[in-house]
């Protein structure tokens, strides 16, 4: 044992190393596009921008869309089954933030605000949507937090209650509306929450 001791001790002497590195490749796999929604863990969700005037979306850049083009889904690359295709805009797969009334006056376009002091629905706004034949292992909760508001009387909230665990069946959509309560003035800082749980985790 005193041996063995002493061969330890000199192995870990002033001549051992004392830091090792080396490099390794790293690769991220993302899911992309009509794989989402045909994933057969969670379903897409998506906001119908093209069927309302008051709905838009603006992207990373600051831009405003009001009609979805240019974001999936697209014309050609959507969701067939069921069928959601342009004027949707992903919540996953694109970053964007969702605007509820504005004024395009100025560009030739129409004043789409909302009108102070009064709440406006937007019947099935927000779509999961699941392509896949089977029903999604995961379970989706949305919520939306208007802490950050400045004006109290303002408010966004699912009309008919949030989603809170859902799976959604093969090749369907769960669709929900949402209702927006103008205060006295503009406002920001509301935040909409997506939540996708793996039950079998």
């Amino acid at each position: 044992m005193g041996g063995l001791a002493l061969a330890g001790g000199g192995i870990l002497g002033s001549g051992a190393f004392t830091t090792v590195s080396a490099d390794r490749t790293v690769n991220v796999n993302v899911i992309t596009n009509t794989e989402l929604g045909g994933s057969e863990n969670f379903a897409d969700v998506l906001v119908d921008v093209g069927g309302y005037d008051e709905v838009a979306v603006k992207d990373s850049n600051g831009d405003l869309n009001t009609d979805g083009s240019g974001l999936f889904p697209t014309s050609t690359d959507q969701y067939s089954t069921p069928a959601y295709g342009s004027g949707y805009v992903s919540l996953l797969q694109n970053d964007v933030e969702l605007v509820f009334g504005f004024d395009e006056t100025g560009s030739g376009g129409n004043d789409t605000r909302l009108l102070a002091n009064s709440s406006v629905d937007f019947a099935d706004l927000i779509a999961l949507v699941n392509s896949n034949a089977a029903e999604t292992v995961g379970e989706h909760s949305l919520s939306f937090d208007v802490s950050g508001f400045a004006d109290a009387e303002s408010d966004i909230i699912f009309t008919n209650g949030a989603p809170s665990n859902v799976k959604v069946a093969g090749e369907s959509a769960e669709q929900y509306a949402v209702t927006v309560t103008a205060g006295g003035g503009d406002d920001s800082g509301a935040t909409l929450t997506i939540n996708i749980t793996d039950s079998t985790a």
